[in-house]
């Protein structure tokens, strides 16, 4: 089971909700700080996820932890491995889906290709796709890992 789903995602966005900021201020906390410099670095849309996720940036930091967490794109792993196809598709659907809020541009691609190739049965051209996911997962991963203690900081900000 995936992290979000182990941390009640779905209760603590309605508890994050309450206490965040207008739509007007989103961004605010992330315009200077070295975690947004980096995740843009990996290409991602930080505000359209912060759009997404109604402007809470405590919301956002404390999924970026909880991606960290997220066993998915390991399961994906585990899924090609063993040539389990319809777990795979099932990893790459959820993990396309966590890309594309998360605002995670090249590993939304990435797993979408994935998706793709699993619906149409081209799974002889997977492994390609496969390694640019891996590549596009550990950017997006470093960036947050290097950056944690910005996180943590951010979050106080907000309390």
């Amino acid at each position: 089971m995936n992290a979000f789903l182990k941390a009640g995602f779905a209760n603590k966005s309605a508890i994050l909700l309450l206490n965040s900021p207008t739509l007007n201020q989103i961004g605010k906390m992330l315009v200077d700080s070295s975690l947004k410099h980096d995740l843009m670095g990996c290409e991602t849309d930080v505000e359209g996820a912060l759009v997404r996720l109604s402007g809470s940036e405590p919301l956002y930091l404390s999924c970026l932890e909880l991606f960290l967490e997220d066993s998915t794109a390991e399961d994906l792993g585990d899924a090609i491995r063993s040539k389990a196809w319809d777990s795979a598709f099932t990893a790459a659907h959820a993990l396309k889906g966590i890309a594309g809020n998360m605002g995670f541009i090249p590993l939304f691609h990435s797993t979408a290709e994935i998706v793709i190739l699993i619906r149409a049965g081209r799974i002889n051209e997977i492994e390609h796709s496969y390694r640019e996911l891996r590549r596009c997962y550990q950017k997006v991963t470093a960036a947050i890992q290097n950056n944690l203690p910005c996180i943590n900081e951010l979050k106080e900000e907000t309390l």
